[in-house]
């Protein structure tokens, strides 16, 4: 089994919360902001959820909303269940199938993405490339590679969108005015039906950029630290007698 001690899974959190709760605008758009950009997708709730859950200590329960988010194309979600299986946070420890979330994540080129996929995948052997790009190629990619997957959220937003507007307080046949979104807030129907905000593709452009603007940092990992079953068995009993 391949063992890794990494960086922790701080960064990316750090930044899901600044994306989403801060109130800066983000050049070139009037609409996008990093409190709202990624509001109406499917898989922002779950990310949302998957964080909270962490940073409380409950990993299978990050896990589970991470892997719900990444079904629907969310880069951070993915890039997460990375790090927690490299980490062994909530699953077993896998730095191969951790390396094909990150690299999943980073198939639109987000930096900081790339880069932690690419220090753990420098530090395989041969084999376990060739192991981690079959998970990636044949498990991940098929259900959760934006392919498939974007493609699936937007028909989702689609749906959300008209079943969200049958709860608008309406002046006249088709006017909106506000909408209850759901963190059971007030929003006015214009800004919540912004065609920009349910266009997952102008989403991900936006997601794109904001990426490039924020991943400028370098990020540092350890060396991974390759265990065979056995020595892992005798470590544990060692620590079980008290000899570790």
């Amino acid at each position: 089994m391949v063992k890794a001690v990494v960086w922790g899974l701080s960064l990316l959190l750090a930044l899901a919360a600044d994306v989403h709760g801060e109130e800066r605008e983000f050049t070139g758009s009037s609409i996008f902001n990093f409190s709202n950009y990624a509001d109406n997708t499917p898989g922002a709730e779950f990310l949302e959820r998957g964080t909270r859950f962490y940073e409380q200590g409950d990993y299978r329960a990050a896990v589970g909303n991470f892997r719900l988010a990444a079904r629907w194309a969310d880069k951070m979600a993915q890039f997460n269940l990375g790090m927690l299986y490299v980490n062994g946070q909530g699953v077993e420890r896998d730095p191969l199938r951790g390396w094909a979330w990150m690299e999943l994540s980073a198939e639109r080129g987000y930096p900081v993405h790339q880069q932690v996929a690419d220090s753990i995948f420098n530090q395989f052997t041969d084999e376990h490339r060739e192991l981690a790009r079959q998970i990636l190629e044949e498990e991940l990619k098929p259900e959760f590679g934006d392919e498939v997957a974007v493609a699936r959220a937007q028909r989702e937003m689609e749906r959300q969108r008209r079943r969200v507007g049958a709860r608008g307080s309406r002046v006249g046949a088709n006017r909106v005015l506000y909408v209850e979104t759901r963190d059971g807030l007030l929003e006015s129907g214009e800004q919540y039906y912004h065609p920009d905000r349910w266009d997952f593709e102008k989403i991900i452009a936006f997601e794109t950029r904001l990426a490039h603007t924020l991943g400028t940092g370098t990020v540092t990992l350890g060396e991974l630290e390759l265990i065979d079953d056995e020595d892992e068995a005798r470590r544990d009993q060692d620590r079980n007698n008290g000899d570790g």
